[in-house]
């Protein structure tokens, strides 16, 4: 089997982020858990309140990001066609339902392994 690496982007609604927070990871996460098998773990961050960019100016500050919120899950399966079918159907028979607390303003991307976890060896 193949461990992928999905990655959500997501925001609150302004003046929501508890709502948010609560929905998230006590309402959807759990519903995605029950819609597919294969997703076998999931993990939300938050945006740090500075960032590292390249270029002549290399550091950000967390508003001038578009996306705050991070959910990484895990996806262990054969088959990523059907995981997503999977999801796709859960949402159109109402089983993934999303909530207000979420902005319409999603990204979401997933990863295949291109190498073996590398450990810092200092």
């Amino acid at each position: 089997m193949t461990k992928y690496s999905w990655v959500v982007l997501t925001n609150a609604a302004e003046g929501r982020e508890d709502e948010f927070g609560h929905w998230y990871g006590d309402v959807h996460i759990p519903d995605v858990f029950r819609a597919s098998k294969d997703i076998v773990s999931a993990r939300r961050y938050k945006l740090a309140p500075f960032q590292m960019r390249s270029g002549p100016a290399p550091t950000a500050q967390a508003d001038d990001i578009d996306h705050h919120f991070l959910t990484l899950y895990e996806i262990e399966t054969d088959d990523l066609a059907a995981v997503y079918q999977s999801l796709r159907d859960a949402g159109l028979e109402g089983r993934l339902p999303l909530s207000s607390a979420m902005t319409d303003e999603r990204l979401t991307l997933c990863f295949e392994p291109a190498s073996q976890v590398l450990v810092n060896p200092g």
